[in-house]
């Protein structure tokens, strides 16, 4: 007998919904909000009004910033035909209003706008999306949309709502770049940040610094207009010269850096003088491109070159120095060059970790490169002197170094990077206040040397008794410390009586 089958009777299934496809209305959309902005409600009640209306924010993001923005008129959203108007209560208003009206309302707009975003993040994308449409499509709008959209933006990036690095997207449009109007379009922002932003020049500054736009300034001029003296004088007649000098200012850094460790690299490599010094000339002399560094450049040169050189003789020079004519030509003033060429030098040295041996490297690095320094600050008692407070502070930022100041500038007068007048004069009326008197006391046996020794001297004599002078020097700071722990210790122990007593 075959079992009972069970029975479904009775039994309710759940048919599953499909999925309601609904029409994209962005007209209905923006009559939806036009009716909430022209109440011209205070920010909590137009959030409540566009959350009850339920309006769909993540579909319709581009057409609630053109409502905001243009006041529904397609500028935003790339289907403005020049026809449609702004509505009065949006950032682009009507053509004839109060500037004081105006000025108030778009702060009012910009003050709900920062609030929105905190409550709805997800729209910042669209943001940046909606804003470069805006700039990219500058020249196609009418003159007051223009005006309207430079404001815009110029107050976005003040108040921090839109962010000053996305203003690169003007770049990737390349004939406005060599055209002239992503300079002019960047230009009328950065001003407006001012005028219109409320901010100061100095704040500008610091916002472009932090989004890294300093060192990018050069990309908004066209090609055959990227040489200093027009970005100078365009930065100038805009009333924006300090944003000029701060950039200039930071890529000399960075052109300094890039230069230091080219000189860094090719003397670990023993490339001769004259391949340096021709090295650094290039660098000098690339003041054109105002805005791009030397390392990508250095690094191709390095490569180009013949194998180094392996012989220490081969590193003397017939560079005759450079010319103070030559040097106002530079973008770089000798001291700054000298000082660069110190900081390779040193740089490219392994150090040890021990303080003798750490004072003996520095000295055979000097005497092996100086040629380079001289090629710099041959003759000249003003770098000579500098290269001197120079290598002061060098030695006084490091307490490693601290004790190496006498046999590196006696290593430097051997090999005639410095002159025995400027060394005196130094210690008589030149030294810098850190660490000046240490390093006077250090320099004073090579002082009394050079006042009182004949002309000429033998110099494995001369080089040992400055040898055992600085030791005596180096052997009474030591007593000098051991007598203060004997001093301490009595003072102790004495204590230690009376204590018991």
């Amino acid at each position: 007998m075959t079992a009972k089958r069970p029975s479904l009777a009775g039994v309710r299934y759940r048919q599953r919904k499909r999925n309601i496809v609904v029409d994209f209305d962005p007209d209905k959309f923006k009559e939806s909000l036009i009716t909430i902005i022209e109440e011209n409600l205070d920010a909590d009640s137009f959030f409540n009004q566009v959350d009850e209306k339920k309006l769909d924010l993540k579909r319709y993001g581009d057409h609630f910033f053109d409502v905001l923005f243009s006041g529904g008129t397609g500028a935003c959203v790339g289907k403005h035909d020049g026809t449609a108007h702004p509505i009065a209560t949006s950032f682009f208003g009507i053509e004839k209003e109060n500037p004081e009206d105006k000025r108030a309302r778009q702060e009012k707009i910009c003050d709900l706008l920062r609030e929105f975003l905190h409550r709805k993040p997800f729209l910042e994308t669209r943001l940046d999306q909606v804003i470069t449409m805006l700039v990219n499509s500058y020249l196609l709008l009418e003159k007051d949309f223009q005006k309207a959209t430079t404001s815009l933006v110029a107050q976005l990036m003040a108040k921090k709502i839109y962010k000053a690095e996305q203003i690169t997207t003007l770049l990737k449009n390349d004939s406005n770049v060599n055209s002239g109007q992503v300079l002019n379009i960047f230009t009328i922002i950065t001003k407006k940040m001012v005028s219109e932003g409320g901010i100061k020049m100095k704040a500008v500054v610091k916002m472009f610094t932090d989004a890294g736009l300093l060192g990018k300034l050069i990309q908004f001029f066209p090609p055959s207009k990227r040489s200093s003296e027009f970005i100078e004088e365009h930065f100038k007649s805009n009333g924006l010269l300090k944003l000029y000098q701060q950039s200039k200012e930071k890529q000399d850094k960075q052109k300094i850096t890039n230069l230091q460790e080219t000189i860094s690299r090719m003397i670990k490599q023993n490339f001769t003088v004259d391949d340096i010094v021709a090295e650094i000339e290039t660098a000098q002399e690339g003041e054109g491109e105002a805005g791009i560094g030397m390392k990508d450049y250095a690094d191709d040169e390095l490569k180009q070159k013949k194998s180094p050189l392996s012989s220490s003789s081969s590193q003397s020079s017939s560079y005759s120095g450079v010319s103070s004519e030559q040097g106002t030509k530079n973008s770089f003033d000798l001291f700054t060059v000298v000082s660069t060429v110190w900081d390779g030098m040193m740089d490219a040295v392994d150090w040890s970790n021990r303080g003798q041996q750490m004072t003996d490297q520095a000295v055979a690095q000097v005497e092996q490169w100086g040629p380079l320094l001289v090629a710099f600050a041959d003759g000249k008692g003003k770098e000579q002197i500098q290269l001197l407070n120079k290598l002061q502070q060098w030695c006084y930022d490091d307490i490693n170094y601290q004790k190496t100041f006498l046999p590196l500038v006696y290593a430097l007068y051997r090999t005639e990077v410095l002159e025995e007048d400027v060394i005196v004069e130094w210690y008589n009326h030149q030294a810098v206040s850190k660490g000046k008197e240490m390093f006077k006391k250090q320099v004073e046996p090579l002082i009394r040397w050079l006042e009182l020794a004949p002309e000429e001297n033998d110099e494995e004599e001369d080089q040992r008794r400055l040898d055992l002078e600085h030791q005596r020097q180096l052997d009474d700071d030591d007593d000098d410390e051991e007598d203060d722990e004997y001093d301490d210790e009595d003072e102790e122990e004495d204590i230690g009586n009376k204590e018991k007593e």
